[in-house]
């Protein structure tokens, strides 16, 4: 589960449905995503939407979505 996808959502006080509306994406494909069902990795383009909703810096994105993908392993 990408847990820092959760936390800065709930962080900026989005639900799934209006942060996927803010992203142009559906729930359902937000869902996947956050819990990892959904793309093995998340290319640049992702983060950096994802970094421009949340108000989070891309690097840790890019960082924590890197310990993502190791823990995969």
């Amino acid at each position: 589960m990408r847990e820092y996808l959760v936390k800065l959502r709930e962080h900026r006080g989005l639900t799934q449905v209006e942060a996927a509306k803010r992203l142009l994406i559906s729930q359902s494909y937000l869902s996947g995503l956050e819990t990892g069902g959904r793309k093995k990795s998340l290319n640049l383009a992702t983060l950096k939407a994802f970094a421009k909703l949340y108000k989070s810096p891309l690097e840790l994105l890019v960082a924590k979505e890197s310990q993502y993908i190791d823990a995969q392993r």
